[in-house]
Order: C-alpha cells, then structure tokens, then sequence
C-alpha cells in the first residue's frame, strides 16, 4: 500500500527530520512511503536553484513543489497527515484533495494501526 506524507514544509527547519522519521515509520509499518521530500529541485538554465544565482521566485518555487507532490498524492492509496498539517497552504490542499476524491487519511496524532 502506497501511503503519502503530507505535513508542513515550507519554513519549516526540521521538515527534512520529520518527513524522514514518518518514511521509517511506514516503511517498518510495511508500508510505501511516497516522500514529497524527494522531490528534486528545478532545473534553472541546465543548473539545479540551489547551486545557481539566479533564484525562482518563492510563489514560482512553492506551484513547482506543489505540481509534482499532487501528482504524488494521486499514486498514494491513503494520506499520512504529519501534525501541524494545518499551518500548511500545500497540505490543506492535499487533505482537500483527498477528501473530494476519497482517498483515505490517516493523522500522525492518531493510531496509525488503522491502515
């Protein structure tokens, strides 16, 4: 079963950590973890934005994310929520999402057993 992580990112220093710890969760869960995290980065004039001066506007950065972790979202057989998913403009448009097309969501704050 393919279960993707939705949770705060943007802003957020310890995202990495916490995307990281629900992936080893899962995974020992017997789970597919599906890591918006693993998103690569843009591709700006052949160099990837963080190894370039030339730096994408934040809103243009944030739809670039999005596109590509919805696409996510629509491989997943549920959603993992991660707490505080509630702060986040990208996870309450996935928890929307997945709501309007029944896909399953579970809470971090609740027992994840119920997979």
């Amino acid at each position: 079963m393919k279960v993707y992580i939705s949770g705060p990112i943007s802003g957020v220093k310890d995202a990495e950590d916490t995307f990281s710890t629900a992936v080893e969760y899962l995974t020992f869960l017997g789970y597919s973890p599906l890591n918006p995290m693993d998103i690569p980065a843009p591709k700006v004039e052949g160099l990837f934005v963080q190894d370039s001066k030339f730096s994408l506007e934040k809103r243009e950065l944030w739809a670039y994310y999005m596109k590509r972790a919805v696409k996510m979202l629509m491989d997943a057989d549920t959603v993992y929520f991660l707490e505080g998913w509630e702060t986040s403009a990208g996870a309450k448009i996935e928890h929307q999402l997945a709501k309007e097309l029944s896909i399953p969501a579970l809470f971090e704050t609740e027992d994840i057993n119920r997979v």
